[in-house]
């Protein structure tokens, strides 16, 4: 019983469970098991890293905000993995962001790696 409470508690309003990095941005994968178009890498307009704190433990979150969604990759999705060798290579980010963003322990440590010139 309190495990269907937390998890009603801290899940996600979000139909998007998992999500797919390729070579011209990023997929969605859907509940249903679909996968669909998430964003394209020139779409992206800024990249935030924080750290959400889910009690026992913190997980990090990057946010990419394009100019019509946001897509929120956690440290449990496939593609995180990959972005933490592989985002330097899209974008003007130091390579040691993750590293950055980890340093601190139970902080969120909120901070901007990239946002597009005007």
């Amino acid at each position: 019983m309190l495990a269907k409470i937390f998890a009603k508690l801290f899940m996600r309003k979000n139909d998007v469970i998992d999500y797919v990095v390729v070579d011209s941005g990023v997929f969605c994968k859907k509940r249903d098991g679909t996968v669909v178009e998430g964003f394209h890498w020139s779409d992206v307009d800024q990249i935030e890293v924080y750290k959400v704190d889910l009690m026992i433990y913190d997980e990090v979150a990057l946010l990419f905000k394009t100019e019509n969604a946001k897509h929120e990759i956690l440290e449990g999705h496939s593609a995180f993995q990959e972005l933490i060798s592989e985002l330097h290579h899209y974008f003007d980010v130091r390579e040691s962001w993750y590293l950055d963003a980890i340093e601190k322990p139970f902080e969120t440590n909120w901070k901007t790696l990239y946002k597009k010139s005007s």
